[in-house]
């Protein structure tokens, strides 16, 4: 063990998502080692719709030389495109700066993104287990111990929540802190096969459609793709009946290359 993991001790990172590897990645570059705890049984694969990593996300992505595969799983996006139901475009805006070997701005299914990562953290040699839920943290004149709902208890020089918005280490560590609320919109992804896009791979294309009937929550559409690709549908829905003839919410398109999905691992 080195100079810094003597000091530091191991880490033990609480969340196995997107922010886990990174986190235990970044570790490691530092000379600290750890391990990564996953309360789900096995890999998230096919879990998500997609999400866009604009150019400074790859750029901390870089950091730990961590931002080619997750470049290579997505689709490239240099604009976006703003337009009408009509087809009127109603404006554009470039996607982000590229990086200085050309990397830039990324739309990604979260799945894909997860296993760039998981594969790339494993491949470093960190350690990912899966089934272990947190039920409880304690210090230690040394560290933390970290104890699983399965019985088993690991020390560590430190521990890191890095479990999302319902973080189980947040109210562990403090059970006061603020709770995630409801906002009144929910999102909803799907695939959509054989449809037909404008010729424009790298752009993400946004177009608003007509508002629906007030009895629906769909109030308008947005969708972002190419015509090499495959699509997922998000729509946001207001929070109540009279929100809903107030306002609009639009939904969305959602593009990635058609390719196989990943295996399970």
């Amino acid at each position: 063990m080195n100079g810094k993991a003597e000091r530091h001790g191991w880490g033990l990172v609480v969340g196995g998502g997107i922010a886990g590897p990174v986190v235990a990645m970044a570790l490691q570059r530092a000379g600290i080692p750890s391990t990564i705890y996953e309360a789900n049984p096995a890999t998230s694969n096919g879990v998500g719709s997609f999400l866009t990593v604009a150019s400074n996300g790859l750029d901390a992505l870089q950091a730990i030389d961590a931002h080619r595969p997750v470049a290579a799983a997505g689709v490239r996006t240099h604009r976006m495109v703003i337009s009408s139901g009509s087809g009127k475009v109603l404006g554009e805006v470039d996607a982000g700066i590229p990086l200085t070997d050309g990397s830039t701005t990324t739309t990604i299914e979260r799945a894909r993104l997860h296993r760039a990562l998981h594969d790339e953290a494993r491949g470093r040699g960190i350690s990912i287990v899966h089934g272990k839920q947190l039920v409880g943290v304690e210090e230690t004149e040394d560290g933390v111990v970290a104890l699983f709902d399965d019985g088993t208890r690991e020390e560590g020089g430190f521990l890191v929540g890095a479990d999302g918005i319902w973080s189980s280490v947040r109210t562990l560590i403090d059970p006061q802190a603020p709770r995630p609320e409801y906002t009144g919109l929910i999102g909803v992804g799907a695939v959509a096969r054989g449809v037909d896009l404008p010729p424009d791979p790298s752009s993400f294309q946004m177009t608003f459609g007509a508002p629906s009937s007030d009895s629906s929550p769909w109030k308008g559409a947005m969708r972002c793709g190419s015509p090499t690709s495959r699509c997922a549908r998000s729509q946001s829905a207001p929070r109540s009946p009279r929100s809903r003839r107030r306002s609009g919410s639009a939904g969305c398109w959602s593009c990635s290359p058609r390719t196989p999905s990943p295996p399970a691992s």
